[in-house]
């Protein structure tokens, strides 16, 4: 993933997917503790999950990339916090 004008912080931060994966999470453990959950309920949960835990991996694997490429170019940059 190259940073440009276009990329935006929710699609270079991971930070919003895993608090998907997080929300998921909690709501399947909700939906199990009721008891009384249909079976396509969690499994759509199941799947949601797996959606965000892919998204996840998907940002943080293009941020190990890019870092690879700066620092194989030789390249500096800034962070301003």
């Amino acid at each position: 993933m190259y940073i440009s004008a276009a990329t935006t912080a929710a699609s270079w931060s991971s930070a919003a997917a895993w608090s998907r994966l997080q929300s998921s999470r909690t709501k399947l453990a909700e939906s199990i503790s009721a008891g009384d959950v249909a079976p396509s309920t969690v499994t759509a949960i199941r799947a949601t999950i797996e959606n965000a835990a892919a998204q996840v991996s998907r940002i943080e694997s293009a941020r190990a990339n890019d870092v690879a490429r700066i620092r194989a170019a030789h390249q500096v940059f800034d962070l301003y916090v």
